[in-house]
């Protein structure tokens, strides 16, 4: 199964020498946060649709049925996760879907694809505008998806510090509570023995 932190790698080379004996340390691995998303303004009809029409233009070809690519919002080569578009791509979408701005990064522009790659694919701006709600939808369950985790793993390490102070708590009081036997006893002894102590007569 792929995660978070495998998709992200780090990609590496690793060679090695024969009778060598450094340790290998492997790099930290950096999840960085979703970015939070526009509002979605969308109705679940038209998410839908763009769903539907995400991968009718082969969308999930590159980006992955799920938006996520490379799980980052890469450029030079590597295949950007959608969800992590940043403010000014959301603004460029157009452009870039339509218009073809990115196409010297490998993203042809739907309006006039080139027909070598896509015969007969012809992306209207209703379908750019669909496509994008359904990326903006799939941003918003990764964001709050990552906070959701967030919040779960405070909630569990404040149950896990509330449940060692009562732990402790029970702790002690079960130490108290075992001594203060001892001193009745050591009372009752007492008593006792001056109970049968005989007296001296007089």
């Amino acid at each position: 199964m792929v995660t978070n932190e495998s998709a992200r790698g780090p990609v590496r080379l690793l060679a090695f020498k024969l009778g060598a004996t450094t340790t290998y340390t492997a790099p930290p691995v950096v999840v960085p946060p979703v970015p939070e998303p526009p509002k979605l303004i969308s109705s679940k009809e038209t998410v839908h649709k763009g769903e539907v029409l995400y991968q009718k233009f082969v969308c999930d070809g590159c980006h992955s049925p799920g938006t996520d690519g490379s799980r980052a919002w890469v450029l030079d080569g590597a295949i950007p996760d959608l969800r992590y578009m940043p403010a000014d791509v959301h603004r460029d979408w157009y452009a870039i879907v339509l218009g073809g701005s990115h196409w010297d990064k490998g993203m042809p522009g739907f309006a006039d694809p080139p027909k070598f790659a896509f015969p007969n694919a012809k992306m209207t701006v209703q379908d750019a505008d669909a496509i994008h709600a359904y990326v903006i939808a799939q941003s918003w369950k990764a964001y709050k998806g990552e906070h959701e985790e967030a919040h779960s793993k405070r909630e569990k390490l404040l149950e896990n510090h509330s449940a060692r102070q009562e732990i402790a708590a029970h702790v002690t009081m079960q130490s108290g509570e075992e001594r203060r036997p001892d001193i009745f006893t050591s009372r009752l002894r007492s008593t006792r023995v001056e109970a049968h102590t005989p007296r001296n007569p007089r």
